[in-house]
Parts: structure tokens; C-alpha cells; sequence
């Protein structure tokens, strides 16, 4: 029998941390499975556009892996190249996507919600610290493993935020928007356009009520 691999990872029960960090560990790979769930609810295309980045991510790190064949730390529960950290890469590469994607928010607005901007940050970092840290106490990387990932994660990060607002955002969004299968799957981008949560939800409110008056 062989283990699922994708999912596969194996702990410490003696230590207290142990199944925590297991669990912290899979953050990386719920994650952009998530943003595609939200996508597909929401039909905002800068969450697809995120989800197609993380996908990226991980086709860059396969190759990387491939260019460079670091083996694992020795013991490890986990075959196969370790260098660079795919989960510290996917996850380093969602935080610097996240932070970026805030400054961009408030700096359009020319406003800051400090208080929800900073737990909002706060919390994105500490899962950028703990889950390289899960990938080294679970012995399926090395420090150096998961240090080059998370860098190569902030640097996808980066390059794939700034083709988004350079590129994605001012040319190829409006152009789906308008298109045929994008009015029929009601694709749009309204994840920074002020009140646009607020407009859809009172929309919402007036069709429940139309169609309860015409229900008599």
C-alpha cells in the first residue's frame, strides 16, 4: 500500500505541538482551495485571479525542484526534492499577495482601517512564521529548505501582484467582464470598489422582498 502523498504527514504524539503543527501544516494546501470555493460563489475575478497565481506557484516550484534535486533531511516521512519548500512557498506567496493587496485597497481609497488592517496583517504573518516552522519540526524539510521557499513565495507574490494591477486589473478584467461568457457566468470585479458589498447586499434584500409581494 501506498500513502496519499498530497496529504500524507506524520508527528511527534509525544510532543504537545505535535498534531498541531500537523494540522498547521495543511493550511497551505486548503488555502488556495478555498479561494477557488470563493470564487466560484462570488464570481469576483480578483479571487480567481489569486487562485490562478497559486497555481502557478506550485507548477514554479515543481520545476524548481526538478532544476535543482535537493534531497530531504534524512528520516524524512515525505519522498522526493525538498528544495525549495513548497508549502513555505505557497503560503509566503498568499501573505506577500494579502499585504499587497491591502496596501492597494487603502492607498486607492486614500484611507486605512487601522484596526482591521493590523489583525488582519497580524494574523497573515504569524501564518507565514508557523508554517515553515511545522515543515522543519515535522522533519519533512530542512531551515534552508523552508527559508528559500518562503523568499521565492514573497518574490511570486510580488511579481504576481504587480502583473495583476499592471496588466490583470486595467486591461484583462474589463475585457471578461464584457464577453459573452463572462456576462452569462456574471464574472466582475468589484473586490475594491467602494460600497460594493453594501449595494449588493440591499439589492439582495429588494428582490427577497419583490418576490415575497409577488408570492402575495
Amino acid at each position: 500500500m501506498t500513502p496519499f502523498d498530497f496529504t500524507y504527514v506524520q508527528y511527534d504524539a509525544t510532543s504537545p505541538f505535535g498534531v498541531w503543527f500537523a494540522a498547521v501544516t495543511f493550511l497551505p494546501v486548503l488555502l488556495p482551495f478555498a479561494i477557488f470555493v470563493a470564487f466560484f460563489s462570488t464570481r469576483e475575478l480578483y479571487l480567481g485571479y489569486l487562485g490562478v497565481g497559486s497555481l502557478v506557484s506550485t507548477a514554479a516550484n515543481s520545476v524548481i525542484k526538478r532544476m535543482v534535486k535537493q534531497e530531504r533531511p534524512v528520516g524524512s516521512s515525505k519522498k522526493g526534492f525538498g528544495m525549495p519548500s513548497d508549502h513555505s512557498q505557497m503560503i509566503w506567496f498568499l501573505v506577500s499577495f494579502f499585504f499587497l493587496s491591502l496596501w492597494h485597497y487603502h492607498h486607492q481609497q486614500q484611507r486605512r482601517n487601522s484596526s482591521n488592517s493590523s489583525n488582519s496583517s497580524n494574523s497573515a504573518q504569524r501564518l507565514g512564521i508557523v508554517v515553515p516552522i511545522s515543515r522543519v519540526v515535522l522533519g519533512v524539510h530542512s531551515v534552508a529548505q523552508v527559508v528559500v521557499g518562503s523568499l521565492v513565495g514573497v518574490a511570486a507574490g510580488w511579481l504576481w501582484f504587480q502583473l495583476g494591477v499592471r496588466a490583470a486589473i486595467p486591461a484583462l478584467f474589463p475585457a471578461i467582464e464584457a464577453s459573452t461568457g463572462g456576462k452569462l457566468l456574471l464574472l466582475r470585479h468589484t473586490l475594491f470598489v467602494p460600497g460594493a458589498i453594501t449595494a449588493q447586499y440591499h439589492a439582495a434584500l429588494a428582490a427577497r422582498k419583490q418576490q415575497k409581494e409577488a408570492r402575495g
